[in-house]
């Protein structure tokens, strides 16, 4: 490939909740920060040393709205591992930082709890009731996330905008 965009971790973040690394994802480890650095790292070098590909790396959505969670607080810390990364291996492009500034002044009506059921849901709205990614987030209180995890068409615009401007 000419170009590469890479936008990981949400799970390793996930998966740091509870048991679900050993439940959810059959991992044979709890995921930490310094684990998913090596990780990224090992990806990035590998991607550097088998191609000649102009690199992008994301930062990560939040997880939920409420910018004051504690898992927020993790999202934020594995952007700034994500940042440092970048400075070495690629192109920074700032998601987590353009999404934050779109839910300034956005109040939260719950916070993420891990709960698949709100995934389920959105799924069945869309698929099977053919109802748009923007109005199941509204259904919800969001206002950039379907269900507390995936973007809606208002977030994953701003992924399209960044991409964008790097392929530019």
């Amino acid at each position: 490939p000419d170009y590469v965009t890479i936008l990981i971790g949400t799970n390793d973040i996930f998966a740091t909740e509870g048991n679900r690394a050993q439940t959810q994802y059959r991992l044979p480890y709890v995921p930490t920060l310094e684990k998913y650095r090596e990780n990224y790292e090992r990806i990035l070098s590998r991607l550097q040393a088998e191609t000649s590909a102009r690199i992008a790396i994301l930062s990560l959505p939040p997880l939920g709205e409420d910018l004051d969670s504690v898992i927020n607080q993790r999202v934020t810390q594995y952007c700034a591992a994500i940042q440092d990364i970048a400075a070495t291996h690629g192109v920074y492009l700032p998601l987590h930082e353009e999404l934050l500034a779109l839910l300034d002044g956005h109040v939260a009506r719950s916070t993420f709890t891990g709960d698949l059921v709100p995934v389920l849901s959105a799924g069945v709205q869309r698929y099977l009731l053919g109802k748009g990614w923007n109005d199941i987030a509204a259904e919800q209180g969001l206002h950039l996330l379907t269900d507390y995890i995936h973007l809606n068409d208002r977030g994953a615009a701003v992924i399209a905008r960044l991409v964008a401007g790097f392929l530019d």
